[in-house]
């Protein structure tokens, strides 16, 4: 069906409704069959323009179809560039679980509270005129080489065991 036959199935209507079909005496009724039978006139043409415009958008469409594809492509480049200068390497990595979760409170005890400046394990030599590294693993925090021993050093002379003292009591003030 075409829609002007849909406009006058709707017209025939309108008159039948409009010349006594309403039992109350006509005088709304009439009045609003009249304004039905606007609207659907109206709601015809919409549909007739809706359908035109979507044939001229479609042969528009197929007909330019590869510079809209090439413009889509341009745009998306351009876009990604926009975007592509605006980023920046995050300082610190964002958090992978939320604070309250059990790995991060010992993640937080493990690095926050206890490497902290306030105590560090510290070995200390006495008598120690260098060190040999050559032997050094570098991959090995614990592994420093071999020392290489000051043979001027005696421990059983006392100026030696009152510095040594003296270190010690030195440290333990401090702390």
């Amino acid at each position: 069906r075409t829609s002007e036959e849909e406009e006058e199935d709707v017209n025939v209507k309108v008159e039948v409704e409009a010349t006594g079909a309403d039992a109350s005496g006509g005088g709304i009724n009439s009045r609003w069959a009249q304004f039905r039978g606007l609207g659907s006139s109206f709601e015809a043409s919409l549909r007739a323009a809706t359908v035109t415009c979507t044939d001229a958008l479609g042969h528009f469409v197929v007909r330019f179809r590869v510079a809209i594809i090439v413009a889509g492509a341009l745009a998306t480049i351009a876009a990604a560039a926009v975007i592509a200068t605006s980023l920046r390497i995050a300082k610190v990595p964002p958090p992978l679980l939320r604070p309250s979760t059990g790995l991060q409170r010992i993640q937080h005890l493990l690095y926050d509270v206890f490497y902290t400046e306030n105590w560090s394990n510290v070995k200390v030599a006495f008598g120690v005129a260098g060190v040999d590294r050559s032997t050094a693993d570098p991959n090995d925090p614990a592994s420093f080489g071999q020392p290489l021993w000051d043979p001027a050093f005696d421990f059983a002379r006392a100026d030696v065991q009152r510095a040594v003292l003296a270190a010690c009591d030195a440290v333990s003030l401090a702390a």
